[in-house]
Order: C-alpha cells, then sequence, then structure tokens
C-alpha cells in the first residue's frame, strides 16, 4: 500500500519483502525505498518505521538513528535499548480497532493513516487506492478506525521532518498470542 501511495505521488519505488520460510510465521517486514530518480536497491538505514509489534524494534533498531522516526502502539511495543533519543509519534492503535469493532487487519490500515498523515500525504491518494484496492471489501469500522488515526496524528512528523520520505519498514506481522 505505501509502495503504491508513493508511486501515485510520482516516486519511483523499490520494495523488498523478508519473510521467513517457516511454517508458523515469524517476523515478516518490508522495505520501501522511494525516490525521484532512479533507484535499485534500498539502503543500511532506516528513515520512518512503522511498528506493529516489539520484534520489529528489536530487530531493525540497529538501523535507526537520531533522524530517524518510529510510529507505534505504546499498548503493545517499548521502545528500549536505543542508543540516542528517538522521535516518536504514539498511536493507540489496539484501542481504536476495539473501539471500532474492527477486525485484527485493520491495525495495519491505521499506522498507513498516521503514517500518511504525519508526511503530509493527502486523504484523497490513500482512499483512491482504498477503493481500487479493497472495493466492496472494506468495512465501515474498518475504515472508521483508519480516520480516527489520521485525525489523531498532527502534521508533520516529530522534529519537521515531513519531506523524509526515502525509507521505510513496515512490520506486517501479527503479534504473538
Amino acid at each position: 500500500m505505501i509502495a503504491r501511495i508513493l508511486n501515485q505521488l510520482g516516486r519511483r519505488i523499490y520494495v523488498y519483502r523478508d519473510y521467513p520460510s517457516l511454517i508458523r510465521g515469524g517476523h515478516t517486514f518490508s522495505i520501501i525505498r522511494a525516490a525521484k530518480e532512479k533507484i535499485a536497491t534500498h539502503k543500511n538505514r532506516i528513515d520512518i518505521i512503522l511498528v506493529l509489534n516489539q520484534d520489529t524494534i528489536n530487530l531493525h533498531k540497529d538501523k535507526l538513528n537520531e533522524n530517524s522516526v518510529i510510529i507505534y502502539d505504546p499498548e503493545f511495543t517499548k521502545i528500549e535499548g536505543l542508543t540516542f533519543k528517538a522521535r516518536t509519534l504514539e498511536l493507540p492503535i489496539e484501542k481504536i480497532v476495539k473501539e471500532e469493532n474492527a477486525s485484527e487487519i485493520i491495525r495495519n490500515t491505521c499506522i498507513l493513516g498516521a503514517f500518511i498523515k504525519a508526511v503530509g500525504i493527502k486523504w484523497e491518494i490513500l482512499d483512491k487506492i482504498f477503493r481500487e484496492e479493497f472495493f466492496g471489501i472494506f468495512t465501515v469500522p474498518g475504515l472508521a478506525g483508519v480516520l480516527r488515526a489520521t485525525i489523531l496524528v498532527q502534521p508533520g512528523l516529530p522534529g519537521d521532518c515531513s519531506g523524509l520520505i526515502t525509507q521505510i519498514p513496515i512490520c506486517l506481522a501479527k503479534r504473538k498470542l
């Protein structure tokens, strides 16, 4: 989804997907790099990280730095072990999902909504992609959850880096039960 959104903005995209070949699953993530010029690979640093579980921060914190932004739900993720003060954007994703009586998968779209608002992407772009991708599937509670996530976030990332859209790892794995 993020790659499609960034592509709609005229960016060239490189997506690296990583998933374990374990029957029981494991940490699954994508690294998305977007640029105006041609790109052929991802970089070994993270500008923005969208965190849906503790594994994401634990496994990727060595690629973060003082300019990185962490978007996460503090109810399920602890930001610990960093050697610098992180720029963070806390979002009560689980609370939104429960209050909207939405499916667990809406956690992904809530954090996506927070991301687009934080980096200054217009809602209409996400709405267009949702309509194309999920026509007739997206539920009212799911849409309400995404809208609430975007409303909770102030435009502009912490530290005013709203122009920073180059490399974004995203955890797509569900949290362990």
